[in-house]
């Protein structure tokens, strides 16, 4: 089949690929750095796409806060002594460390969990280039990067669902007679993009294994709230543990970047050392203050959504035969199995582009293990999640509906308003191009309509 054009064209790379090699080029000219070791090609940068979205489903994002608690809010945090002066951590330390159960100096804030895993990365792996850091692979994307970053080796086990490779992961912690003891261990729980869960006895033998090593351990939690396991309360007191969190999921406050991660005092004090004094705002610090002792039941009240939402969408997937992570985060990861003959990934794309034709952006990747996967995150509101449902069973559901054929952009829109999947068509009666068609919401541009079913069961096979 010969497709024209598709929305796998987007602003940037997807942050799988994008600067997994150094810098390349020239040698440094006036003006211009030379390559160097650890720095990568390009930053991180989220994949767009050309239809209309306004349902995204691809971030993992949180609960909205209400608008009128929000404005309130804001109110209050925006005023001369908070944007003229430098930010204090102090009170929302204070408030964090109490609600989970900690001393105050156990507790740092950062721009975001992720600033939190920069910081122990530099002060793990910094002060000895080319020290072993060890990781479950598919994780969390800016991992892999902050270890290249300070000339770490990353020693990568997959894990993609059920136990935790505890075999694995001790030789790779220990090293052998060639390679040194890892310095530092990382584990996401629950696993972003798998959503997959490690449980306390396996987190308790990981720990063991650090502590052999001379290792420190990293307990990822940005997705705690709609887990099975909060770590807090086993591990923060264990000397060479770090967990890290955030309010950027469950607490909907992505946008703020507070973070932070609790554990040994003495590893916090190097993190801060080798942080920015000032990572969040103060603005950003109020507000979180605010909304963790105004929004407790709506963050509650919104993860019990997600989990009912997760064991919904799990079983409508699988009544489609397709394999779904069991998982314990706000999203889960599907895999749709391509055609034989048909490029690996194929099929995930083309279920992607259909429901961005529809409005709905959903996660898809470019790293091998998950080429034939997609991610989608859970909204956690009725009538969003009715409408995900829908989306799934006109794209995925065999014998459902052909997509609609539109030759212009007004007809590919008109579309896009109805919540039907289109297709763009360049015949002889075009109009408006490949581009205008995808932008109307085409999920592709094909030659012809004699191509419309051959998507429709690509997609639903």
């Amino acid at each position: 089949m010969n497709a024209v054009n598709s929305t796998r064209s987007a602003s940037c790379q997807s942050t799988e690929t994008a600067g997994q090699s150094p810098a390349s080029g020239p040698s440094a000219t006036r003006g211009q750095l030379p390559p160097a070791v650890g720095i990568l090609a390009s930053g991180y940068c989220k994949p767009s796409r050309l239809q209309p979205i306004d349902l995204m489903l691809d971030a993992n994002e949180g609960v909205s806060v209400p608008a009128d608690v929000l404005a309130d809010m804001a109110a209050k945090a925006v005023g001369e002594t908070s944007v003229r002066t430098y930010p204090s951590t102090q009170r929302l330390r204070v408030l964090l460390a109490e609600r989970e159960g900690v001393p105050a100096e156990q507790l740092i804030l950062a721009a975001g969990a992720d600033d939190a895993i920069n910081r122990l990365v530099a002060a793990a792996l910094g002060p000895v280039p080319g020290s072993a850091a060890v990781l479950t692979t598919p994780t969390f994307e800016m991992i892999p990067r902050y270890i290249a970053l300070f000339n770490g080796a990353a020693r990568e086990i997959p894990w993609l669902e059920g136990a935790l490779p505890l075999a694995e992961l001790q030789r790779a912690i220990a090293g052998d007679v060639s390679t040194p003891p890892a310095r530092l261990v990382v584990v996401v729980t629950p696993n972003n993009p798998t959503g997959a869960e490690a449980s306390i006895a396996e987190l308790e033998a990981v720990l063991a294994m650090c502590r052999t090593a001379g290792a420190v351990l990293c307990l990822d939690q940005a997705y705690a709230e709609f887990g099975d396991n909060d770590l807090t309360a086993r591990f923060a007191r264990e000397p060479g543990v770090v967990i890290t969190r955030t309010l950027s999921k469950a607490w909907g406050l992505a946008g703020l970047r507070v973070g932070y991660a609790i554990g040994d005092p003495e590893i916090l004090s190097r993190m801060i050392a080798v942080g920015q004094p000032y990572a969040a705002a103060g603005p950003s610090l109020n507000i979180a203050e605010q909304w963790l002792r105004r929004g407790e039941g709506t963050m509650r009240a919104f993860v019990r959504t997600v989990k009912h939402e997760r064991a919904s969408i799990t079983e409508l997937l699988r009544g489609l035969g397709l394999h779904v992570v069991e998982s314990r985060a706000n999203f889960v990861l599907v895999t749709l199995t391509d055609k034989p003959g048909r490029a690996v990934g194929s099929r995930a794309a083309l279920v992607a582009d259909m429901l961005a034709s529809v409005g709905i952006s959903v996660r898809c990747f470019s790293k091998p293990i998950l080429l034939d996967k997609l991610r989608i995150t859970l909204p956690g509101e009725a009538g969003q999640f009715a409408r995900l449902c829908a989306a799934l069973r006109q794209v995925l559901a065999p014998g459902g509906a052909l997509p609609v054929a539109c030759s212009t952009p007004e007809a590919a829109a008109a579309a896009w308003a109805q919540s039907w999947v289109s297709i763009g068509v360049l015949g002889a009666e075009a109009v408006g191009g490949a581009e205008g068609l995808l932008r109307a919401g085409a999920a592709r541009v094909v030659s012809s309509s004699a191509q419309l079913a051959a998507l429709a069961a690509e997609a639903a096979q």
